[in-house]
């Protein structure tokens, strides 16, 4: 049985825009190695877990789904 490393990755992100919040939901919802999500309406930041051996690719799948939506990501 394989291990996956955890990662904790933040994500800059215009949360009071109601299109930006929905898109962004949506994008983690779909990618399965997403396990947990803190949203934070003050900074405008969402902290993900990301279980999976290489998070780089998960980074640049983010960055391809999400566009204009994600501002920056910090891993």
């Amino acid at each position: 049985m394989a291990t996956e490393n955890l990662s904790i990755m933040t994500l800059n992100v215009d949360l009071q825009c109601p299109r930006c919040y929905n898109k962004l939901r949506k994008i983690l919802c779909d990618i399965p190695q997403v396990r947990d999500r803190v949203y934070d309406m003050n900074k405008n930041q969402v902290m993900i877990t990301v279980a999976c051996c290489n998070p780089e690719k998960i980074r640049d799948k983010l960055c391809s789904k999400g566009r204009k939506v994600i501002k920056s990501i910090i891993m």
